[in-house]
């Protein structure tokens, strides 16, 4: 059995093509060579943390797997990053085991290029501009794939860390730096007013626990992508807002039990997850971008086919 380390990750991805093999496990969803169960959690007595099991099956590629994510407790009060995260990959066919890596490279590519995913079936002509709020790997992940499905104006970048008033450190700077590099279209906003306005797409990548925009702030015809994280309680913009958009998803067998304003946007305003419009599989496998005209809003939570379908080509 191989095994990859994050570095041996990173250098694997830029080989590969990643937005192909993501679209071909969703496509395999809707024609039912894909399996992908709920996520799974198992909390750790004591206060100890909590692991996440990401399951999917990927039948095209022969490839079953798993990812583990534990957030361990004694990391977090070390000072360390409590969170890590491994994929394994098995033969379909022989049900041995053929690859463990690092997943952290995974997580933050396939956030990124799922999101362009649904860039590319909701937004026609994809010219206008972009605003991604966030500026951690996962925001400069859907930077790098949202520029392969379309010809930007200009990509702007806001968080407070980086783009607010005042001095930064020296890191923040450096992280300036690395995402003004990625583009020439790539710029930075003064505040999420400034960012939003008159984008064509507003990407939110953040872990925040409370929301960081009012989509009333963007214009009607805009599309707002969203990732959170596995928080209980994460979201990123109001919950009872979700009655006034017209909602998407990447997978709606899973992903309104999980995400968070979808959770908390039926037990507050009984918002229904029978009004989303359609999923990922639905959007790839027969293209629309039908709706009822208000504002669109892709929520993403992260799923086991889409590390499967990287961690697959890196066997």
């Amino acid at each position: 059995m191989k095994f990859l380390d994050d570095d041996a990750v990173r250098a694997a991805l830029d080989e590969v093509d990643v937005l192909a093999a993501i679209e071909a496990a969703f496509v395999g969803l809707a024609a039912g060579d894909t399996v992908q169960p709920a996520q799974s959690v198992a909390v750790l007595p004591g206060e100890r943390g909590d692991v996440i099991y990401y399951p999917a099956a990927v039948l095209r590629a022969r490839h079953l797997g798993v990812t583990v994510s534990p957030y361990l407790a004694q990391l977090a009060e070390a000072g360390e990053d409590p969170v890590t995260a491994y994929t394994l990959v098995l033969s379909a066919e022989t049900g041995r085991p053929l690859l463990l890596c690092d997943s952290r490279r995974l997580v933050a590519a396939r956030t990124g290029a799922t999101t362009a995913l649904a860039v590319r079936a909701l937004v026609r002509p994809r010219s206008g501009r972009v605003a991604i709020i966030g500026t951690g790997p996962i925001a400069e992940s859907h930077a790098r794939y949202v520029l392969q499905v379309g010809q930007w104006e200009s990509i702007r970048f806001y968080s407070p860390s980086i783009s607010g008033a005042g001095t930064i450190d020296a890191a923040a700077a450096a992280r300036r730096e690395a995402l003004a590099a990625i583009d020439p279209a790539a710029g930075f906003a003064t505040s999420v007013e400034d960012a939003v306005r008159d984008a064509d797409v507003v990407m939110l990548c953040t872990s925040s626990s409370t929301p960081v925009l009012d989509p009333g702030l963007v214009a009607p015809t805009a599309l707002i992508t969203a990732v959170g994280t596995d928080g209980p309680s994460a979201h990123e913009i109001p919950p009872h807002c979700l009655p006034d958009l017209d909602v998407y998803c990447d997978y709606r067998m899973t992903t309104p039990a999980w995400a968070a304003d979808m959770v908390l946007a039926r037990e507050q305003v009984g918002w229904d997850a029978a009004s989303i419009i359609a999923d990922l599989p639905e959007m790839l496998s027969a293209p629309t971008t039908s709706g009822t005209g208000r504002t669109r809003y892709f929520r993403s939570i992260g799923l086991g086919l889409e590390d499967l379908a990287l961690a697959g080509l890196l066997v």
